[in-house]
């Protein structure tokens, strides 16, 4: 009698042993552990494998920064204007002329908790410098507000990803022989896609071809742009 009281006393408590470390280790799997059969056991002759609770190991997620800086520099190809592209393209048969486009991005961005969307803000323009015998000819394009990006095979900073803005747009005229001029503020967007290479410091390198468009007083202007950028 009393063995069979003692046999239930060890089987309650290692019941009671084996629900703690469930409650205390969260969600497990069952795995099979032999232990030192009891001398009770062994007389009663019931000796039998333990069932023994381990937590499930967790693959750790690579860490996504919250925020992202990206500063870009590239080519591009400005379009005017029907009146203004005319007179450009003559300047432009001039012999001797020089002539310089270019874009330029700073873009602050905020992780989302997806892990593949930034949002943020974004100051970028591109332009045409012209140069004759020292004179200088300068157009800017300009715009400034929201910009998203979406990395949809991957997490951020690695893979091809898109990419879109939309804000205020002005322009701004500057030469050598007078004082440089700016628009009335328009609207502007952008729309492209780029590819990205994470680092092992933390930083990634990208290019990016995108098409922008701009509506400043009553007039259209666009802009195809490629850049190599970096984003820390």
């Amino acid at each position: 009698m009393q063995g069979s009281v003692g046999k239930e006393i060890f089987n309650l408590m290692d019941k009671l042993a084996d629900l703690i470390e469930a409650q205390l280790l969260g969600e497990t799997e069952p795995i099979v552990q032999d232990r030192p059969i009891p001398v009770e056991a062994q007389l009663l002759g019931e000796a039998k494998p333990i069932v023994q609770d381990r937590p499930i190991p967790v693959k750790a997620e690579k860490k996504i920064d919250s925020w992202f800086f990206r500063i870009a520099v590239g080519a591009a190809n400005n379009i005017y204007p029907e009146e203004l592209q005319d007179v450009l393209d003559e300047l432009e048969d001039i012999p001797d002329i020089n002539k310089i486009s270019f874009n330029f991005d700073f873009s602050l961005y905020r992780s989302l908790s997806d892990r593949k969307t930034m949002i943020g803000f974004t100051y970028n323009g591109s332009g045409d410098a012209y140069e004759f015998k020292g004179d200088e000819l300068n157009f800017y394009q300009y715009l400034f507000g929201i910009s998203l990006i979406h990395y949809p095979g991957n997490i951020i900073g690695n893979g091809l990803y898109v990419r879109g803005d939309l804000g205020t747009a002005f322009l701004i005229f500057d030469s050598s022989f007078g004082n440089a001029e700016q628009s009335e503020n328009g609207f502007g967007y952008q729309l492209g896609a780029g590819y990205s290479l994470p680092t092992a410091i933390g930083i990634e390198f990208d290019a990016m071809l995108s098409y922008g468009g701009k509506k400043i007083e009553d007039k259209d202007y666009s802009v195809v742009l490629f850049n190599f950028g970096v984003s820390f």
